[in-house]
């Protein structure tokens, strides 16, 4: 099994939002959502612009609160996209899954993340827009965090 990070998104964040917002993380340049086996989870592709390929299965039904979420392994550069996630819907991660600890950072839902027109939309796109690539530095920030070290 190894030691995983959980990343508890609001029922509100779209997959099709969460997938742009991890693919901005990662400089996609291609990004997909495919249907898989387990009926509540669906899985994003991204390829980015060295041509590294990411797997992500993100699950409908993650806990009983109805959050929707992602689980990953232990790694900085994995908690580094946790953390750009979390702050764009809201949302709590737990960073080592084996731990005492249930949520090692938690921001509050985000205003706008189901918008669907209007002035609401364009806000959600302009804020989708302008989500920086994670870098190393960001990584190395979060190597304390990970059960993985990268560093």
């Amino acid at each position: 099994m190894g030691i995983n990070t959980k990343v508890y998104l609001p029922a509100k964040a779209r997959i099709s939002d969460v997938s742009k917002v991890i693919g901005k993380l990662l400089r996609s340049k291609k990004i997909s959502i495919e249907s898989c086996i387990i009926p509540e989870c669906a899985e994003i592709n991204i390829i980015n612009d060295k041509n590294t390929e990411h797997h992500f299965l993100y699950h409908f039904e993650f806990d009983s609160e109805g959050n929707h979420g992602i689980v990953i392994s232990s790694t900085a550069r994995n908690i580094a996209i946790a953390k750009g996630l979390v702050d764009f819907f809201g949302g709590k991660i737990d960073f080592n899954n084996c731990d005492c600890v249930e949520c090692d950072y938690y921001i509050p839902e985000q205003l706008y993340i189901n918008a669907e027109d209007g002035d609401e939309w364009d806000k959600l796109q302009y804020r989708i827009n302008s989500i920086e690539p994670i870098t190393l530095h960001h990584i190395k920030e979060c190597n304390i965090f990970a059960a993985y070290k990268s560093f």
